[in-house]
C-alpha cells in the first residue's frame, strides 16, 4: 500500500512538472520579450505648473480647433498623485463627452534635434505618415492607466483615438476618420486600472483626414447620463515588442518610399538626404524597428530605464532649492538651483541616493549645480549661511545711460513681440531721455489692447548706447551671454509718474538683435509693487540668479545675441482695466540701469568657460581682444578682465571717486555758459548750457584737467554741448565768435555715408543703395504693403543752426513711373508741406525750407503722394544750405563752403596731422564686403612720379565694378588703429589739405572723413578735379576747413581715417598726395618751375659717306654688311664728345683689334670718362649669315620677336618670352648743350691734330734712331 501511494505521488509530481514546463518556458519567453516605447503622452512635457491647460497643440492658429470645439476640459495634476496625470472632465451637456490631450512634442520638434548621428524625439517623423502606423498596427500596443471617479458607479465606455492635424472633431468623427487605439467598458471605479492591448484599428488611406503630426490623443465617453464624470489618464504610451522585430521590418520595407520619410529616415527638411548612422540590420539595410524603438531612451515610461523621484528636502529658512525635475531617468542630468535670501549664501548642498550615499553635484553657475540621476530615489537639501563678503568689488560690464541720448529722439525701437526690431518700428508709446542730476529714460506705454493675445499692453526695446560696437563687444557672443546669466545682476531705479488707474506688472530684461528669437527676462515687478502704489518716488531693483536654460532666457543661437545692447521693459496685465491704453497711459522712468559682475566670480567664470571649451564667436573687436587676453590666478584665460574693462567707462561704477567741475568762462559779449553738474563721477555726462548772444556762435570749448591736458567734447546739439567726465578735476572754458555770412551747409546726408552711420533711413518698405546714372549713390525706396513716410538721417550743423528766409534744400530725385508723381517734404512736426513733381528722369530740386524748419534738422522726411505697393522713389544728395543758391551748381556750392581765402596767415603755421603718408608704415586698405568679391579699387606707390619730394599714391578704379560699393581707406602713418592727435585747438584756423592729379577735367572723387570718438561721424567730401585750377605739373590743391568738419559733427580729437568710398563711376586714374592737417594758413607756394623739354640726341652717328651700315639707337643694334672690318666701322663713326672711346668684344668678352672682321656675336661698347654709356649688338646682313633679326630692305631692325628687358614703345613692360638675340644693358640719352646743332655731326679737327701729332712724334723718333745708328757705324769704322 505504501508503495502504491508512493507510486501515485511520484506520477502526480511528474505530471505537475510536465504541465508546468510549458508555462515556465512561456514565462521565460515573456520575460525576455522586451517592450519599447515608440510614443508617449507625458504631462511633464506639457506643463510643469499644476492645473495648467493642456489644450490641443497649435490652438492659437485659425485652421486648428480651439477650446470651443472641445467642450470637455483637460488639465494637468501633480499634487497628490504618485505620477503626474491628465485630468479629463466630462459632463452631460451636448458634445461635452469629448476631450483632447497634448503629448508634449511634435514629430519634427525643431531643427536642433537634426544632429547627424542622433536619433531622438526629433526623429518621430513616422507620426506624419499614416501608412507607417497602418502597416505595423498589428504589432503595436497601446498601454496606459485609467482612473474613473464616479460616485454613481456607472459603467461607461471609453474610446481612445489619434487626433490628426487639421481635424475638426465637431464636424468629423475621429474614430472613423483617424482610427481607434482602444475601446472598452470600464467596470472598475475609483481605482487605477492598467491597460495594454493591441491597436484596435487605423483608418484606410482614402478615409484619412490628415497626418498625426501633432500627436494629440482624443478621448470620448459614452454612458454619462445626466451627471458629470472625471477620468484620469497616466503613463500613456505606444509600445512594440522585440519578438516582432523581424515582422515590423518586413512590414515597413513594403511601405512605398520608406527610406524617404522626412524626420524618420531622412532629415526633416529633405526627403533626399538620408540621416547618417541609422541602425542597420544584418543585410545593411535600415533597421526600421530600431529607428522606432530609439524613442524608448527618451521616454519616462520605458520599462528598460529606471525612473526615480527627486525629493526637495531643504528646510533652511535662509534660502530655498528649486529642482529642474521631480522625476528623472537614470543617467540623465538634473539641475538644482539654490536661492539664498538677501544677506545669505550657500554653505553646503547635499544630494543623496536611497541608500544615503552622496551623489556628486558639479557647479554649473553661480547658484546652479548639476548631478547625474542614479538608479534610485534622490534627496536634495541645502544649508545657507550669512554672507559677510560686503567688500566684494563690483564691476559694471554694461549700462543703459540716458545721458547718451539727451536731446535725441528715436530711442525706442519697436514692440519686440510683433516683428523684427530693425524693420517694423511700431512704437508702444514714447521714450525720452530727460536731463537731470542723474538722467533717466521716460517711457510712456499707451498701446491699446493686448498684443498677440497675451495680455501685454506694450513692450519697449530701448537703446542703451552701449553695444557690441560701442564699448561692450562681449554682447555679440551668445555663448558668453548665456554663460554669464547665472552670475549677472541687473540693477536700476524706477518710478511711476502718471496718475492713471491701470496697475500692470512689468517685465524687465535684455532684448536681442532680432526680437523673434527670444530675450533674457531678468525679473518681474509685480502689480502690487510700490512702483504702482508709491508713485513719483524712486525705487531700487536688483534681479539676479538667472537660469540660462529657462524659456524666458533662451536666445536663438544665431540671431539671439544682444549685440545692439537693447534693454526691454513691458507693461502688461491679463485684466483689461490694468492694461496701458491711450485713455489710461502708464509712464515709467528708468535710470541707473546696469549689469554687474562681482570680483569673487572671476575664477569661477573663467573656469566654467575653460571647462566648457569656450571659443570666442562674436564681433571682430571681441574675438581680437580674446586672442591677447591674459591668464587668471588659476592659469585660465581671464575673460573676466575683458568684461570688467567697461567699468572704467561707466558712470554707474562704484569704484571711482567724485571730482569737481569748474566753470572757467567769464561772461562776455559773445555769451556765457552754465554747467549741469558741479560734482561728478568719472564717465558721467556733463551738459554745458550755451548762452550765446545774437549774432554770435560757439567757437571752441576746452575741458582742461588738473595736469593741463584736455578731454574732448563729445557732441554739440543746439544750445548744449556734452562731454564725459574724466577721472580728474576739470575746468570748462568756452569762446564765441561773430557769425559769418559765408555759405554754410546746415544739413547733409549722402547714401553711402549714411549706410555706415548709426541710423539708416526709416522706411517701412525695401531700401537699397544704387547708382544714380553713374554720377553718385542714391537710395531706392520700394513701397510695400505698409505705405509710410521716408525719413533720411544725416549730419546737422552744430555751429550754424539758424534757418533763414532764403535757406533751401537741394536734392536729386526721380520715380519709376512714366506719369508725373508728387513728392512731399514734411516739416519736423508734419504740419507743413512742400511739394515737388517727379519724373522718371533724374532732376535737381531746390526747395525753400524756412516754413518747414526753424533750426537745422537732423533728418528729412518725404512722402510720396498717393503711394501704392511697388511704387519706387529714388532720392540722393540731400543738403540744406544757409542761403539761396540758384546761380550755383551742386559742386560749386561745396567749393564755396570750403573756401579758406579769407583765412589770415599765421606765424605758427605747422603740420598738426597726417593720414595716408606714402612714406609711412601703413598701406591703404581696401574694404571687401564679400570674400568672393574681387578688388574694386587698385592702388600702388607711384615711385616713377615725384610730388614735393615724395612719391604719391596711384589710384586705379576698376570700371567693371561700378554700381557696387567700393572703399579704399587711408590711415594714420604708423598704425591702422591710431587716431590723429587732438586738433580741436585749431578748429577755427586749421584745415585739411591734399592734392589730386588726373587727365580728366571735371572728374569727381567721393571721399569720406571718419572720426572714432564718442560721437562717431562720417563726413562725405565730393572733390571735383578742375584742370584750370591745377598747377603746371597737373596737381590740384584741395583744402577743407576744420571748422566745416567740426560743424558737421566730426570729432577733431579722434580723426582716424579718410576713405575713397562710393558707388559711382570714376572714369580715370588719379594721383593722390598724403592728407595733411595744418594749424593755420601759410603763404602760397610758388608754382613749380617746369623745365623746357629736353632735346635728345644720341652718343654717335654714322657717316654714310665713309661706311655703309645703319644704327638703331632705340633697340641698340648696329647693322653691318657681311665681311666688314672693324677699322671700316670705326672710320664711319661720328662722336658728340671728345672723351668718348669704343671697345668691341666677342662673345667671350675679349677685346678685338681693328683688323678683325665683325661677326654677329660681337658687341660695341661706348665709354665716356671710363664709364659705360651704351652697348650695341652687332648685326650682320648678307650671305652666308641668316637674318635672325628680320632686317628689312631699308636696313631698320625689327625687334618684334625679341624680348625687351626694359620697356615697350608704349612704356609698358614686355611680356613676350621669345628667345632674344639682343642684350640691352642700358640706354642713355645725351642732352645737347645750348649753342650746338644736332645736325653738325662729329668734329674731326681734334682727331686730325692728334694724328698729326702722333706722326710728328713718330718721325722725330725715327730720325733719332737713324742718327744713332749712323753714329754707331762711324764708331765701328773708327775702330
Amino acid at each position: 500500500m505504501k508503495l502504491w501511494k508512493r507510486g501515485v505521488c511520484s506520477c502526480l509530481a511528474f505530471a505537475i512538472v510536465l504541465a508546468g514546463l510549458p508555462l515556465a518556458i512561456l514565462s521565460a519567453t515573456q520575460t525576455t520579450d522586451k517592450r519599447y516605447v515608440i510614443f508617449d503622452a507625458n504631462p511633464r512635457n506639457v506643463s510643469e505648473t499644476d492645473g495648467a491647460n493642456a489644450y490641443p497643440s497649435g490652438a492659437d492658429y485659425s485652421w486648428s480647433f480651439g477650446k470651443d470645439r472641445i467642450c470637455g476640459t483637460s488639465s494637468i495634476k501633480y499634487e497628490g498623485e504618485e505620477t503626474p496625470c491628465y485630468v479629463l472632465d466630462f459632463d452631460s451637456a451636448f458634445d461635452h463627452d469629448k476631450v483632447l490631450i497634448e503629448n508634449g512634442f511634435m514629430c519634427n520638434n525643431g531643427g536642433s534635434n537634426a544632429t547627424p548621428g542622433k536619433i531622438s524625439s526629433g526623429y518621430m517623423g513616422w507620426l506624419q505618415y499614416p501608412e507607417i502606423l497602418r502597416a505595423i498596427k498589428d504589432y503595436v500596443y497601446v498601454s496606459y492607466d485609467v482612473y474613473v471617479e464616479d460616485a454613481q458607479g456607472r459603467d461607461i465606455t471609453l474610446t481612445v483615438s489619434p487626433m490628426h492635424q487639421y481635424m475638426d472633431p465637431w464636424a468629423k468623427n475621429p474614430q472613423s476618420n483617424c482610427g481607434v487605439f482602444d475601446r472598452f467598458t470600464v467596470t472598475e471605479k475609483n481605482e487605477w486600472i492598467s491597460r495594454s492591448v493591441k491597436i484596435n484599428s487605423i483608418a484606410d488611406a482614402a478615409e484619412m483626414a490628415d497626418k498625426w503630426t501633432q500627436g494629440d490623443v482624443f478621448f470620448q465617453v459614452s454612458g454619462l447620463g445626466n451627471a458629470a464624470l472625471t477620468v484620469k489618464i497616466r503613463n500613456f504610451r505606444l509600445e512594440i515588442k522585440e519578438s516582432n522585430h523581424e515582422n515590423i521590418n518586413t512590414a515597413l520595407s513594403e511601405v512605398a518610399n520608406i527610406d524617404k520619410k522626412k524626420n524618420f529616415t531622412t532629415y526633416f527638411w529633405s526627403e533626399n538626404d538620408p540621416l547618417p548612422d541609422l541602425p542597420k540590420d544584418s543585410g545593411g539595410k535600415n533597421d526600421y524597428f530600431a529607428i522606432l524603438a530609439a524613442f524608448d531612451g527618451e521616454s519616462e515610461y520605458s520599462s528598460n530605464i529606471v525612473t526615480s523621484s527627486i525629493v526637495n528636502a531643504c528646510e533652511d529658512p535662509n534660502g530655498s532649492v528649486l529642482l529642474s525635475k521631480t522625476y528623472e531617468k537614470s543617467g540623465n542630468k538634473v539641475t538644482v538651483t539654490v536661492a539664498p535670501n538677501d544677506g545669505y549664501k550657500l554653505e553646503k548642498l547635499t544630494v543623496k541616493d536611497a541608500d544615503g550615499n552622496n551623489v556628486a553635484a558639479k557647479r554649473a553657475g553661480i547658484n546652479t549645480f548639476d548631478f547625474v540621476m542614479p538608479t534610485s530615489k534622490v534627496t536634495v537639501s541645502a544649508v545657507f549661511t550669512e554672507d559677510d563678503n560686503t567688500d566684494d568689488i563690483k564691476y559694471v560690464i554694461w549700462d543703459a545711460n540716458a545721458d547718451r541720448f539727451i536731446g535725441k529722439d528715436d530711442i525706442i525701437y519697436t514692440n519686440p513681440t510683433e516683428s523684427y526690431l530693425w524693420f517694423n518700428k511700431q512704437t508702444v508709446g514714447s521714450v525720452t531721455a530727460v536731463d537731470d542730476d542723474k538722467s533717466y529714460y521716460e517711457i510712456v506705454f499707451n498701446k491699446n489692447g493686448a498684443v498677440n493675445g497675451n495680455g501685454e499692453g506694450g513692450t519697449a526695446a530701448i537703446k542703451s548706447g552701449a553695444g557690441a560696437f560701442s564699448g561692450t563687444p562681449w554682447l555679440s557672443d551668445q555663448s558668453i551671454t548665456k554663460a554669464l546669466l547665472p552670475y549677472l545682476a541687473m540693477s536700476f531705479e524706477a518710478r511711476r509718474t502718471d496718475s492713471g488707474d491701470a496697475n500692470p506688472q512689468y517685465k524687465v530684461g535684455m532684448a536681442p538683435a532680432w526680437a523673434e528669437y527670444g530675450d533674457a527676462q531678468f525679473g518681474i515687478i509685480g502689480k502690487d509693487d510700490p512702483l504702482n502704489s508709491d508713485r513719483n518716488n524712486w525705487h531700487t531693483y536688483t534681479f539676479s540668479n538667472l537660469d540660462p536654460d529657462t524659456a524666458e532666457n533662451v536666445c536663438d543661437e544665431i540671431f539671439g545675441h544682444w549685440a545692439d545692447g537693447l534693454f526691454r521693459i513691458g507693461a502688461e496685465s491679463d485684466n483689461a482695466a490694468d492694461q496701458p491704453s491711450n485713455e489710461n497711459p502708464v509712464t515709467v522712468d528708468i535710470r541707473g540701469m546696469s549689469l554687474v559682475l562681482r570680483e569673487s566670480y572671476r575664477l569661477e567664470i573663467n573656469q566654467y568657460l575653460a571647462d566648457s571649451g569656450y571659443t570666442p564667436n562674436g564681433s571682430y573687436d571681441w574675438n581680437t581682444a580674446c586672442e591677447s587676453v591674459g591668464e587668471d590666478a588659476n592659469g585660465n584665460k581671464d575673460y573676466f578682465a575683458l568684461l570688467a574693462a567697461f567699468d572704467a567707462q561707466s558712470a554707474y561704477s562704484s569704484n571711482y571717486s567724485d571730482h569737481t567741475v569748474t566753470n572757467g568762462t567769464e561772461p562776455c559779449e559773445g555769451g556765457s555758459i552754465t554747467l549741469s553738474k558741479r560734482i561728478a563721477k568719472p564717465n558721467m555726462q556733463i551738459a554745458v548750457n550755451l548762452n550765446i548772444a545774437d549774432g554770435y556762435r560757439l567757437s571752441q570749448i576746452f575741458i582742461v584737467k588738473s595736469d593741463g591736458s584736455r578731454t574732448a567734447v563729445d557732441d554739440v546739439r543746439g544750445d548744449k554741448a556734452y562731454f564725459n567726465m574724466p577721472d580728474d578735476d576739470i575746468t570748462v572754458t568756452a569762446s564765441f565768435v561773430k557769425k559769418s555770412d559765408k555759405m554754410q551747409v546746415l544739413f547733409q546726408v549722402e547714401p553711402i555715408t549714411a549706410e555706415h552711420m548709426e541710423t539708416p533711413p526709416a522706411f517701412s518698405g525695401k531700401t537699397e543703395i544704387v547708382s544714380a546714372d553713374g554720377k553718385c549713390a542714391a537710395w531706392k525706396f520700394t513701397f510695400g504693403e505698409n505705405i509710410g513716410n521716408i525719413t533720411v538721417y544725416g549730419n546737422s550743423n552744430r555751429l550754424y543752426t539758424d534757418i533763414s528766409n532764403d535757406s533751401e534744400l537741394t536734392f536729386f530725385a526721380k520715380s519709376d513711373s512714366a506719369a508725373e508723381r508728387k513728392l512731399e517734404i514734411l516739416s519736423s512736426d508734419g504740419s507743413a508741406i512742400k511739394t515737388v513733381t517727379l519724373s522718371n528722369k533724374w532732376s535737381f530740386y531746390r526747395v525753400q525750407v524756412s516754413s518747414l524748419f526753424e533750426k537745422a534738422p537732423d533728418r528729412i522726411t518725404f512722402r510720396l503722394k498717393d503711394a501704392a505697393k511697388d511704387d519706387v522713389v529714388y532720392i540722393s544728395q540731400c543738403e540744406i544750405w544757409s542761403k539761396s543758391t540758384a546761380q550755383k551748381s551742386f559742386t560749386e556750392l561745396f567749393e564755396e563752403v570750403w573756401d579758406i581765402s579769407d583765412y589770415t596767415m599765421g606765424e605758427s603755421h605747422k603740420q598738426i596731422g597726417i593720414i595716408g603718408d606714402p612714406d609711412g608704415d601703413v598701406s591703404p586698405w581696401e574694404e571687401i564686403y564679400d570674400e568672393n568679391e574681387k578688388s574694386k579699387v587698385g592702388w600702388s606707390l607711384a615711385w616713377f612720379e615725384q610730388f614735393k619730394g615724395e612719391s604719391p599714391w596711384f589710384i586705379g578704379f576698376k570700371s567693371e565694378n561700378f554700381g557696387d560699393e567700393y572703399s579704399l581707406g587711408f590711415y594714420h602713418r604708423n598704425d591702422h588703429t591710431l587716431a590723429q592727435d587732438d586738433m580741436s585747438e585749431w578748429m577755427e584756423t586749421g584745415y585739411l589739405e591734399f592734392y589730386i592729379k588726373s587727365e580728366t577735367d571735371g572728374l569727381c572723387i567721393p571721399f569720406n572723413v571718419e572720426s572714432m570718438g564718442n560721437s562717431r561721424r562720417n563726413i562725405p567730401l565730393k572733390v571735383v578735379y578742375h584742370a584750370d585750377k591745377a598747377r603746371p605739373d597737373g596737381y590740384m590743391k584741395v583744402q577743407i576747413p576744420l571748422s566745416y568738419l567740426y560743424a558737421m559733427g566730426l570729432d577733431l580729437s579722434k580723426i582716424q581715417y579718410i576713405q575713397i568710398r562710393g558707388i559711382q563711376e570714376v572714369n580715370d586714374d588719379i594721383y593722390l598726395s598724403a592728407f595733411r592737417f595744418y594749424s593755420n594758413l601759410a603763404p602760397d607756394e610758388p608754382d613749380p618751375v617746369v623745365e623746357p623739354e629736353e632735346t635728345v640726341i644720341y652718343s654717335f652717328q654714322i657717316d654714310e659717306k665713309l661706311f655703309k651700315g645703319t644704327v638703331d639707337h632705340k633697340n641698340l643694334t648696329l647693322t653691318v654688311p657681311y665681311r666688314t672690318y672693324l677699322w671700316e666701322l670705326l672710320a664711319g663713326l661720328k662722336f658728340d664728345a671728345l672723351d668718348m672711346s669704343v671697345i668691341v668684344k666677342d662673345a667671350d668678352g675679349r677685346s678685338q683689334t681693328e683688323d678683325v672682321i665683325l661677326t654677329a656675336d660681337m658687341t660695341l661698347t661706348l665709354m665716356q670718362d671710363g664709364y659705360i654709356v651704351d652697348e650695341y649688338k652687332i648685326v650682320i646682313i648678307g650671305e652666308p649669315y641668316d637674318n635672325p633679326l628680320n632686317v628689312s630692305q631699308e636696313g631698320n631692325t625689327n625687334l618684334s620677336n625679341n624680348k625687351n628687358l626694359n620697356s615697350n614703345s608704349d612704356g609698358n613692360s614686355a611680356d613676350d618670352e621669345t628667345e632674344t638675340q639682343t642684350v640691352i644693358i642700358k640706354k642713355k640719352r645725351l642732352v645737347k648743350k645750348p649753342g650746338t646743332s644736332a645736325e653738325e655731326g662729329f668734329n674731326f679737327v681734334p682727331i686730325v691734330i692728334a694724328v698729326c701729332a702722333v706722326v710728328t712724334v713718330a718721325a722725330v723718333i725715327l730720325v733719332i734712331l737713324v742718327i744713332n745708328k749712323k753714329k754707331k757705324n762711324q764708331n765701328r769704322s773708327g775702330l
